[in-house]
């Protein structure tokens, strides 16, 4: 809770998702995100896209030092989105297109 306060307090805003309290690190286990050979407490750091239906769809996992890729997390929700709604597979590199840029991008 101090950490959802201290992104209130600096920033003004407020967490919209859940937050789950894991003190003694069962939660962390269980989806493996301890890794042993790093440490035996602390989290490497992941993220887990999960769908309305509650279905894990995409782990990223990244080592402690190295921050997370927040486009291509929003990247691989758009592309989970378009496949599932066309259902088709999206390539390599695969990015939404905005209606003003053809480069590097499918549009489907």
């Amino acid at each position: 809770m101090a950490w959802l306060n201290d992104i209130y307090q600096k920033t003004g805003i407020e967490v919209p998702f859940p937050i789950i309290a894991d003190q003694n690190g069962n939660i962390a286990r269980r989806y493996g995100m301890i890794s042993n050979d790093i440490d035996t407490t602390k989290t490497v750091r992941n993220v887990f896209i999960i769908d309305d239906k509650g279905i894990v769809r995409a782990i990223f996992v990244y080592p402690m030092n190295v921050g997370r890729c927040i486009p291509e997390i929003l990247r691989t929700i758009e592309a989970l989105q378009t496949a599932d709604k066309y259902n088709v597979s999206t390539p390599a590199n695969w990015v939404k297109r905005k209606s003003s840029d053809t480069r590097n991008s499918t549009n489907i």
